[in-house]
């Protein structure tokens, strides 16, 4: 049986459709324009389904346009891990949702009122929204059918969830007018060196699709065209992918890239940075010296006295009068810890040895959390601190989504200050107790391209006009970009994990990162492995008024059971330096107690590696995890009760010596 009954019925229900080819995901010659094609018209789709000379109906497979709606696309096949993901994000089978050919599954939501791109949601979950398709029901690849396996109606898009979403890449206007020359023989040369020794592979299960777009893309800033960027993928870049890319996959993608990549071709060159550029020798000018008239005078810098000091608020993480930026992963706590800051300065409690300098108010704004959730936090981490949450509620402000409209910029490629929003802050903010107010997420506070740098500085401007006028500190919260493949712990405490343009971090004062331990944390403070996400280090990103250094510092998430019955996770502080001299302690203790039982003064590595796994816990570490934490542990002699404990090699081996 064919599939034109299937696309029909899916028009039926609002869904625009078009042919794929037969056994296959790609689109059909038939329909090559799909995303301006694809139609609910029944006579449409059935000129595209049946033969006109022979008035046989085609094979094709059905595709729907997914603009207009957002589409988790939840990969399982080879070992993926969407379906974990899926628990991860705290998605729910509760909308339309499709089953794939390989086991996946389609989720169809609702649209929002601004377009949504192509750019994954988490670990092997991508969106398909403006301008992307999924395949339909009633399609087969490889005599496996698409199916419904949730016929409900699509529901809402997740509010918790919006903040990840990106806007779709637009199509550059400007690239059709360029006057480089594409293909010059240095262009290709810088190319292939970029393909050879820097370039990320794209990895299977950890966002390939992307990765190949954002190589392209850059190929193309080269001033290579799709043609030649195809020869050189295919030979420089393709055969280190895990798996390489089927040679027309690839073509599409890199035609995809030159199509919606956002710069115009060539803008790495030189020649695009000086084109349309005259220089022109200045005309004579005179000099003039003195103060007379000009800002520039020598004596004046101010006298000691005469300087401020420094307006901190928190420690060295708020200023006053300036924007900090927490920048975080979901489900990280960026939002519990601004309430968390609320609540200490409430109070004027130090928090983690930042000495709370101006006690007071704070506004707290959190468009993905209501007053109630907020509310829930706030009990809960006075609970957890030990605090008296009626002192609390007196100086801190829930705001949510439900209560205020809050939007800092103005709709349009062009942002302008929404003088009605800001100027209804900044007005509250003339109560001279408030001392912060925390806004967030920052995605959620303009409808601007994050992307674009322009546009992003003007958004950060607004906020620290905002700080000024107000005179408070401002914080705000920041999803990150996905990590280097070869080093995904390269975001830790860099400013550059921020998601969208640099503008953004370099407009704030101060940049925290948050992420949970990772394995070398854990052999470096004794905590299992498997319990590492329980563990969030707060880093340093950025600081500009405080002396660089290592100054990571350590949460714990607890459970909190308020009177009401709710559990609500809090983070609270943990003292990684002591709780990892006493795990070393122990760990050498135990070894030491061990090598006397058996009346010897060492031993072998292998036979003190077989001790440490009778241990309950220790038995669940990897055996290679935990010989690492032996090593650094005995990177030095450690004494415990009088007798040390060391590492030596001998004979080509590791041997734990007592003495």
């Amino acid at each position: 049986m064919g599939t034109l009954a299937a696309a029909l019925a899916w028009a039926r229900r609002g869904f625009r459709v078009f042919p794929l080819e037969e056994n296959s995901k790609l689109p059909s010659g038939d329909c090559p324009n799909w995303t301006v094609a694809a139609t609910t018209d029944p006579d449409i789709i059935r000129s595209w389904w049946v033969d006109s000379v022979t008035g046989f109906e085609r094979s094709y497979n059905i595709g729907f346009l997914t603009t207009g709606w957002i589409v988790p696309d939840v990969d399982t096949k080879r070992g993926k891990q969407g379906y974990k993901t899926f628990g991860e994000l705290g998605l729910e089978l509760d909308t339309l949702t499709l089953l794939t050919a390989s086991g996946g599954l389609h989720l169809v939501f609702k649209g929002l009122s601004r377009p949504v791109g192509q750019a994954p949601l988490g670990r092997d979950i991508d969106i398909r929204s403006h301008n992307g398709y999924v395949v339909a029901p009633g399609s087969i690849i490889d005599g496996k059918r698409y199916t419904v396996l949730l016929d409900l109606p699509p529901a809402e898009f997740p509010v918790h969830l919006r903040g990840l979403l990106r806007e779709p890449r637009q199509r550059d206007a400007g690239t059709s007018t360029s006057s480089i020359e594409l293909d010059q023989p240095e262009f290709i040369e810088l190319a292939a060196h970029w393909l050879r020794t820097q370039a990320p592979r794209a990895i299977e299960g950890q966002n390939g699709d992307d990765a190949t777009y954002r190589v392209a893309c850059r190929i193309r800033d080269f001033g290579v065209s799709a043609d030649v960027a195809l020869d050189l993928l295919l030979e420089l870049w393709n055969p280190a992918c895990e798996p390489p890319w089927d040679p027309a996959e690839l073509q599409r993608k890199i035609e995809n890239a030159y199509r919606y990549a956002t710069s115009p071709a060539g803008s790495s060159t030189a020649q695009a940075a000086f084109e349309g550029v005259n220089l022109v020798e200045p005309p004579g000018v005179r000099y003039h010296h003195g103060p007379n008239g000009t800002p520039y005078h020598f004596g004046n810098t101010l006298a000691i006295g005469e300087i401020e000091t420094r307006p901190f608020v928190l420690g060295n993480l708020l200023l006053n009068r300036t924007v900090t930026a927490i920048v975080a992963g979901p489900g990280a706590g960026k939002s519990l810890l601004k309430l968390i800051w609320a609540v200490h300065l409430a109070l004027g409690k130090d928090f983690l040895g930042h000495k709370c300098y101006r006690p007071g108010k704070s506004i707290v704004f959190d468009a993905e959390d209501d007053v109630p959730e907020q509310s829930r936090r706030l009990h809960a981490i006075c609970i957890a601190f030990g605090f008296d949450i009626n002192e609390v509620r007196k100086r801190v402000s829930l705001v949510s989504s439900n209560e205020i409209m809050l939007q800092l910029t103005t709709p349009g490629p062009t942002p302008t200050i929404n003088f009605e929003h800001v100027n209804r802050l900044i007005e509250t903010l003339q109560d001279p107790e408030i001392v912060m107010l925390a806004l967030g997420p920052l995605a959620e506070l303009h409808s601007s391209n994050e992307n674009d740098n322009i546009v992003m500085r003007y958004v950060m401007g607004v906020l620290r006009i905002i700080a000024q006028k107000g005179d408070v500190a401002v914080v705000t919260d920041h999803h990150t970009s996905k990590p280097p493949m070869a080093a995904p712990d390269a975001w830790i405490g860099n400013q550059y994990a921020a998601r969208g343009g640099t503008a953004i971090p370099a407009a704030a004062r101060r940049v925290l990162t948050l992420f949970s331990a990772t394995e070398q944390d854990c052999i470096d403070a004794g905590i299992p492995t498997k319990n590492r996400r329980e563990f969030v280090r707060i880093d340093s990103g950025k600081r500009s008024y405080s002396p660089p250094g290592e100054d990571t510092q350590w949460m714990q998430w607890r459970s909190i059971k308020l009177w009401n019955g709710d559990d609500v996770g809090v983070l609270v502080p943990y003292d990684v330096t002591g709780k990892a001299k006493d795990a070393s302690s122990s760990l050498a203790g135990l070894l030491i107690d061990s090598i006397k039982n058996r009346g010897s003064a060492s031993m072998p590595m292998t036979e003190a590696l077989g001790i440490l796994q009778l241990d309950p816990i220790l038995a669940k570490e990897d055996r290679s995890v935990l010989k690492n934490r032996l090593e650094r542990l005995l990177q030095e002699p450690v004494q415990v009760g009088g007798t040390e404990l060391s590492l030596v090699r001998t004979n080509n081996r590791y041997e734990l010596v007592v003495s």
